[in-house]
């Protein structure tokens, strides 16, 4: 059985909107990016989407349907946020599912990886705004360091949200790393605080629950180009020790392989 939906209008536009998650409060009009805020009888606008792009790193679009757990999901929105690394602007993303039961799973997205969370509330909260990197901490009973602190800006989403999202907002995060292995990631500003328990996915676990091929690496990729400079090093090197194995060459020989073999080195290069 497949997630059920209701119908409205968008309020700016009439186009109609299919919405499929009880728990919905803001979502985003496709056919004129206007921002709209669900916690009112029949919806408001509150705002228009950004229409900056942020290119997906999954090939996926919302109603891609996934198998976490054994259990079919529907993705029904995603995420972007902005955040500063090293002087440059960089972006995570959220990918929000929900399966036909209500259950909702959060699939995180960054350079380094992926993570698959769900929401909980700890039985002794604590307070985020008091914690600091490689500061010990507890929760139910369970120990963990805190890896990571910081702050980002709530840049771009598409779908439904189930909490009222303000775009350009910002929000901390404090990411836990805990001794049973899961991690744990803390979301708050000035008025709410949201936990959220997960673990890590690797990326050939993540394409298969969603059924999707993993793309390979495009000519010319940062990997192929690597794997060519190493390629061509070991060949001048094996070059070179078996020109001294012959005795045929003498030490002014072997000095004038080295500018050969720095070309070969950066011809393999970006």
């Amino acid at each position: 059985m497949g997630i059920e939906y209701k119908e409205i209008k968008c309020p700016n536009c009439g186009a109609p909107l299919k919405l499929k998650g009880s728990l919905t409060k803001v979502t985003v009009c496709e056919f004129c990016n206007s921002e709209i805020d669900l916690t009112k009888e029949n919806g408001i606008k509150v705002g228009e989407r950004s229409r900056k792009e942020y290119p997906s790193r999954m090939p996926v679009k919302l109603g891609q349907l996934a198998k976490f757990n054994n259990k079919e999901f529907e993705l029904i929105g995603r995420l972007v946020y902005e955040f500063e690394d090293e002087d440059e602007i960089d972006y995570w993303e959220e990918f929000l599912f929900l399966s036909a039961e209500g259950e909702y799973l959060w699939l995180e997205c960054d350079v380094e990886g992926y993570m698959l969370y769900s929401e909980f509330r700890p039985k002794r909260p604590i307070n985020p705004r008091e914690l600091r990197k490689g500061q010990v901490v507890d929760l139910d009973g369970i120990s963990g360091t805190v890896d990571e602190t910081g702050d980002a800006k709530f840049a771009f989403f598409e779908g439904e949200l189930t909490w009222k999202a303000k775009l350009d907002s910002a929000i901390n995060y404090i990411d836990i790393k805990m001794t049973d292995g899961s991690g744990v990631s803390i979301e708050y500003n000035e008025k709410e605080i949201e936990f959220f328990r997960g673990r890590s996915m690797t990326r050939q676990a993540v394409y298969a629950a969603l059924g999707i091929p993993i793309p390979a690496p495009p000519k010319g990729s940062k990997l192929a180009n690597t794997i060519f400079t190493i390629v061509v090093i070991i060949i001048v090197i094996i070059c070179c020790l078996m020109s001294m194995m012959g005795g045929g060459g003498s030490s002014s020989s072997v000095r004038t392989s080295s500018p050969s073999t720095s070309s070969f080195s950066s011809s393999g290069g970006k």
